[in-house]
């Protein structure tokens, strides 16, 4: 998350939406970097978080005035995303790692009550949404339209922006991914789905 108090914007970093490269070209310009969540920097503060926990102590009665910017990634291609995540060898042996868990078990263990520690991932809807599931981040973009997200902070921010590669890739058909996962997907993280499709080409 970056704040920056003069153009009035909050860039929130939603997890495997290619944000990565906007905020470390931005870093340095924002009044706030990084907010803390315990011991552990809160990069990636969803924005009901932020709206109870920051956002009067930051904000103040400013908090009107300003908007809040983020990415919504299609949600198939978004976790399929975290299954390659969590493929690394840097987690081999550990809960979190996805190694010998194919695509359509890591779906439906996403979709559990008690989804187990590979899976255990905080949907994008519970990020970009408040308490009571209302889309908080008023300028959402779509992950395949990143190049009107740079475009808004150009102009917010009044100069260009030098990001580094950003690979968008628009596939997100998985022959791996059976039609009754899909369907239970769709099913228990509807509010997923419809935020995403609900999305125009350019910003909100």
């Amino acid at each position: 998350m970056l704040i920056f108090f003069k153009p009035k914007l909050v860039l929130f970093a939603i997890p495997k939406t290619a944000t990565s490269a906007l905020h470390l070209a931005l870093r340095n310009e924002a009044d706030v970097k990084a907010l803390r969540v315990g011991e552990k920097p809160g990069k990636h503060i969803g924005f009901a978080d932020f709206r109870n926990r920051y956002e009067q102590a930051l904000l103040g009665d400013q908090a009107g005035s300003f908007d809040y910017v983020g990415v919504m990634r299609e949600p198939v291609s978004w976790l399929s995303s975290w299954h390659r995540f969590r493929q690394a060898d840097r987690l081999d042996g550990l809960p979190k790692s996805t190694k010998g868990v194919g695509f359509d078990q890591f779906v439906q263990d996403f979709c559990s009550p008690h989804p187990p520690a590979h899976a255990k991932i905080p949907a994008q809807s519970q990020l970009v949404c408040d308490a009571q599931g209302k889309v908080g981040i008023n300028r959402l973009f779509r992950y395949d339209d990143i190049a009107s997200l740079i475009g808004f902070m150009q102009d917010r921010l009044g100069h260009s922006i030098a990001v580094g590669q950003v690979n968008v890739s628009t596939n997100v058909a998985r022959a791996d991914l059976s039609p009754k996962t899909l369907a239970l997907y769709q099913s228990r993280f509807a509010r997923d789905f419809e935020i995403y499709h609900g999305l125009p080409q350019r910003a909100l």
